[in-house]
């Protein structure tokens, strides 16, 4: 597909090196050509980094073992550089004269961003940090939030830019999630609806077959969703600039409902790409320590509803987020784990 702008493509990597591998493999058949991954690592205890830079060393054979030019060129497709930046190194831009490679390219010149995080900040801070690396370069239009334990198409990102191309005020599109063990079931399209009053929201279409997407339009879909899922989130640079980042009170989930609102607020729209495929393996990074999952979702949900309803909305909605967890769980853990999710998420202090 010809470039409508340079994309950088965010993919966050705690622990789980085999899924970023895995990502990386599908990105590089992109029919989009003009993007540059970042990969940013939140200080894994795994040996992510060791691994992955092996892999991208597997597939960029050395110089010295081509004996021309030709044969260089004929190995293009399998040579994947990379420049590793410190945390500090990052937020400050890296070096742009230090990228730039001419014969080990991955696509359109650009070499792989590793960015070694000091620590593990959860999803919003994590991010944070290539989201700065990146309005310090200015040299793009979007930026491709995509989670590490997914897969995509070989149109997914095309797709995704089409649909951002129909008009300049979308300033969020989304993509139709499916999950990776069971692709004929749909995780969400786009995203879903937030409702202040049960203090959490519903992901659209959830668990349907696939077959759905051949009924619906892109005006029945955008009816039902006031924000879309983190796992693949393609953001226009006019949105940052206008509204930041994100916020770092979030570790881990409702973090995008919140830059999504802030950026609704602002007037930009969001949209679903309903030809832009991802497979998603779904919460790998809490599904081991389940009562985290209870903590953390409840402790964002929290810290949403107060900032953008009101304390209000907080006391009105405890009962039934008590009430689903005891409805989805018989485990005192996760009970608990939710109780505390509440609390410190009302503890909240809004700047």
């Amino acid at each position: 597909m010809k470039s409508n702008g340079k994309v950088y493509i965010i993919i966050l990597n705690w622990n789980s090196y085999n899924d970023t591998i895995e990502c990386l493999e599908s990105l590089i058949e992109s029919s989009y050509k003009d993007f540059q991954v970042i990969i940013v690592d939140n200080n894994s205890q795994d040996n992510s980094l060791d691994y992955i830079q092996k892999y991208l060393k597997r597939k960029m054979a050395p110089e010295a073992q081509f004996e021309s030019e030709d044969k260089i060129e004929s190995f293009s497709e399998k040579l994947i550089p990379y420049i590793v930046y410190s945390e500090e190194e990052a937020i400050n831009g890296g070096n742009i004269e230090k990228e730039k490679i001419t014969k080990f390219q991955l696509i359109n010149n650009y070499p792989i961003i590793i960015i070694k995080n000091k620590r593990n900040y959860g999803f919003a801070k994590g991010n944070n940090t290539a989201l700065k690396f990146i309005l310090n370069r200015r040299d793009f239009k979007y930026v491709w939030l995509l989670n590490n334990d997914t897969i995509v198409e070989e149109n997914t990102l095309s797709n995704l830019v089409k649909e951002a191309e129909k008009d300049d005020r979308i300033g969020f599109i989304g993509s139709v999630i499916r999950y990776y063990d069971n692709p004929n079931l749909i995780q969400t399209i786009g995203g879903g609806k937030f409702y202040p009053m049960f203090g959490m929201g519903k992901l659209y279409m959830k668990n349907k077959h696939f077959s759905i997407l051949k009924n619906l339009t892109h005006e029945e879909v955008n009816k039902h969703l006031d924000y879309l899922m983190g796992a693949s989130l393609l953001i226009r640079k006019e949105v940052l600039e206008n509204v930041g980042i994100f916020d770092e009170n979030y570790f881990l989930y409702t973090e995008e409902v919140d830059l999504i609102m802030r950026g609704r607020k602002n007037g930009w729209k969001l949209s679903v790409s309903l030809d832009s495929y991802v497979y998603h393996k779904e919460s790998a990074s809490t599904k081991a320590k389940k009562w985290l999952y209870y903590y953390l979702i409840n402790k964002s949900n929290m810290i949403y509803l107060k900032k953008h309803y009101g304390l209000y909305y907080n006391i009105l909605s405890v009962p039934f987020i008590l009430l689903n967890t005891i409805r989805k769980t018989k485990d005192f853990k996760n009970i608990k784990a939710t109780v505390r999710g509440i609390i410190d998420g009302i503890k909240y202090k809004s700047i």
